[in-house]
């Protein structure tokens, strides 16, 4: 299964490791990786 690990933040401000599994949430991931990098 193709997924992706990303740092995120969560709805109390706390930064967080997110793993998705899901693939229309993967493109918003990768998304978010290629912005923070």
């Amino acid at each position: 299964m193709i997924g992706c690990h990303t740092k995120g933040t969560l709805a109390t401000g706390k930064d967080a490791d997110i793993a998705i599994f899901d693939y229309d949430i993967l493109i918003v991931c990768i998304i978010i990786r290629c912005k923070t990098v």
